[in-house]
């Protein structure tokens, strides 16, 4: 009999230790694989802040966009520490209030016994606890792999975005510089008498326009700048 408690005894001790969710490692994998690019290692004295492959100085492409604010961005970051508190919240869970061993020497012709105390709400109570935690540790984990992917995908927009910003304000600027020099001869050929003031005034409005037309597109392109830093 006692050895049938002692054995269930140790038996529930053994289940104290709850099978811990996916960790950090398994969310970079499956972020990994979903964009071709891992979250950074975690390493306390680590200064890199560029993932390995990526070259800012030649410009940086929509893949290392990707892979920059998959290490960089500081929200994600943040929000990754949930998972380490979530854990550790499964792991108070599992954990059972150390029992209380009672030690009965013989008296006479009692036998030696030993009893093992433990509370029985907490064992009642124990598996609902870990369910619970484990569910939220698992919702916390699918919330972070969302939250890598829509970092990735406002990534390759902003890019985007910035990319397309940029071509529109090379063409606005060409196209200042080529109504400036039409506005250049459109006033030698007003002086020579060729046309009228009325021509030589609408080249240099057109000049006008394309020059401001230039400086919104230099800003739109400023704004997508500032929006793809983020």
């Amino acid at each position: 009999m006692h050895r049938s408690i002692l054995f269930l005894a140790v038996l529930m001790l053994a289940g104290c230790a709850a099978h811990l969710p996916i960790d950090r490692n398994d969310i970079s994998t499956t972020l990994a694989s979903r964009t071709g690019h891992s979250l950074a290692p975690v390493k306390a004295d680590s200064t890199s802040q560029l993932p390995a492959g990526v070259l800012i100085a030649d410009g940086i492409s929509e893949d290392e966009a990707v892979a920059l604010a998959l290490w960089n961005n500081a929200q994600f970051q943040a929000d990754l520490g949930e998972l380490g508190f979530a854990r550790a919240d499964l792991i108070e869970a599992g954990i059972l209030r150390n029992p209380i061993l009672s030690l009965l020497f013989p008296v006479g012709p009692k036998q030696f016994e030993a009893t093992l105390s433990l509370p029985i709400e907490i064992l009642w109570q124990r598996p609902n606890r870990v369910a619970a935690a484990r569910l939220d540790a698992e919702r916390v984990a699918e919330q972070l792999v969302l939250h890598g992917l829509d970092l990735a995908r406002d990534a390759m927009v902003a890019h985007a975005d910035f990319t397309l910003a940029l071509a529109h304000k090379q063409l606005a600027d060409e196209n200042a510089f080529l109504q400036q020099q039409i506005a250049d001869i459109a006033g030698t050929r007003l002086r020579v008498g060729e046309i009228s003031e009325l021509e030589a005034s609408a080249s240099q409005l057109e000049a006008v326009r394309a020059r401001e037309a230039a400086v919104y597109r230099t800003q739109e392109a400023e704004t997508a700048r500032a929006r793809f830093a983020t």
